[in-house]
């Protein structure tokens, strides 16, 4: 079960970036149903998927000032898969964010200036630590065959 499965977003999403692990994403969302996801990138060339998308309706966006005032804040839950976050010195607009929205952050960096904003903005945040855990839990299983043991 994906994390997005276990969230059940039923509004909107934004999805930031085209690359691999943003079409994963991408993919898990139109698996899981979710109505309408903003899809947005720096360049409209490489928003392409090879997957069915026909249970979403997928907005293409570039990834602008405008697409972040105006699509952004209405949003369920923002995913970043872009680069910003990797150093702590990255920021995005993110003052837009308010309790009960969600932030998932593929990036792996727990300093950057995108989770503090959206942690002082009380949304829920999901970072790289419950991805890299729920990878490790699924290659364990896959690998195995067995569920992973359970920690202290």
């Amino acid at each position: 079960m994906s994390i997005v499965t276990e969230l059940k977003p039923d509004g909107e999403i934004s999805l930031l970036d085209a690359g691999g692990a943003a079409k994963a994403v991408l993919w898990a969302l139109c698996e899981s149903k979710v109505p309408v996801v903003y899809w947005a990138n720096r360049s409209m060339e490489k928003m392409s998927t090879v997957f069915d998308t026909k249970s979403t309706e997928i907005r293409k966006c570039l990834l602008s000032g405008k697409f972040l005032i105006d699509l952004l804040p209405n949003a369920d839950m923002v995913i970043n898969s872009t680069h910003l976050g990797w150093l702590p010195e990255d920021e995005l607009l993110l003052n837009f964010l308010e309790k009960g929205q969600v932030f998932f952050d593929l990036n792996y960096s727990r300093c950057s200036k995108l989770i503090s904003t959206a942690l002082s903005r009380r949304a829920t945040v999901i970072n790289d630590t419950e991805l890299l855990l729920r990878q490790g839990f699924q290659a364990f299983s896959f690998i195995t065959g067995s569920l992973p043991p359970k920690g202290k």
